[in-house]
């Protein structure tokens, strides 16, 4: 798993004033089966994730997709948060994901939670089809959707002020348009949930703004 959140960089790996928050698992350097307590930030700004019980953490899987390592859940109550990052109070915010998921299965891959929106933007799969979900609420909930048959893929997802919408490998899978509202009071970003997760990540990308295509 990877992380960034950022603003736009014109080649998409940026710096750390425009990264606001980058996880690799690769970076992590830790072996196969290794629980993970801190999922170290390695974008400069020092947004890591944390899991202080220890039943609760993901573990690494060395070679969890294309051969590369993942943070890997367990699906039950596997997850990891970060802290406050008032960088995310933002009406532009776009996130990158490299990641394996089961089948029609209920999964929580990414979320939100701010003073102002309990659940302002998240990404999630459930059981009832293969469709993968990515929706913001401002107030109300606005979603795109594409089948996802669990292959490992490049997730793409851009929130701006008036749509969101999903690519799938650089391919457009969908967009939805609708307001979308500068939050306020950022609490934390959710990898994984309770109740919600199976899934794995090798790279996770936030930014503040834009696309990389």
């Amino acid at each position: 798993m990877s992380n960034i959140v950022s603003a736009q960089t014109g080649a998409g790996v940026g710096n750390n004033s425009n990264n606001v928050i980058w996880l690799d698992a690769n970076a992590l350097n830790l072996p196969n089966g290794t629980p993970v307590a801190t999922f170290t930030d390695i974008s400069g700004n020092g947004n890591s994730f944390n899991q202080i019980q220890s039943t609760k953490r993901p573990v690494i899987n060395s070679t969890a997709v294309n051969g590369l390592p993942a943070a890997q859940f367990d699906g039950l109550d596997d997850v990891l948060n970060s802290g406050s990052i008032v960088a995310l109070e933002s009406a532009n915010l776009t996130y990158f994901i490299v990641f394996q998921r089961s089948p029609l299965t209920l999964q929580h891959i990414i979320g939100s939670n701010y003073a102002s929106s309990d659940k302002k933007w998240l990404t999630y799969s459930n059981n009832a089809n293969n469709n993968l979900n990515s929706a913001h609420y401002s107030p109300t909930i606005k979603m795109t959707s594409f089948i996802d048959l669990g292959n490992s893929f490049i997730h793409f997802i851009p929130h701006t002020p008036a749509s969101i919408s999903q690519r799938n490998k650089g391919v457009l899978m969908g967009t939805t348009t609708g307001a979308y509202t500068v939050p306020t009071g950022h609490n934390k970003v959710t990898l994984g949930n309770v109740s919600y997760v199976t899934w794995q990540n090798v790279l996770k990308r936030i930014h503040r703004r834009g696309s990389y295509l």
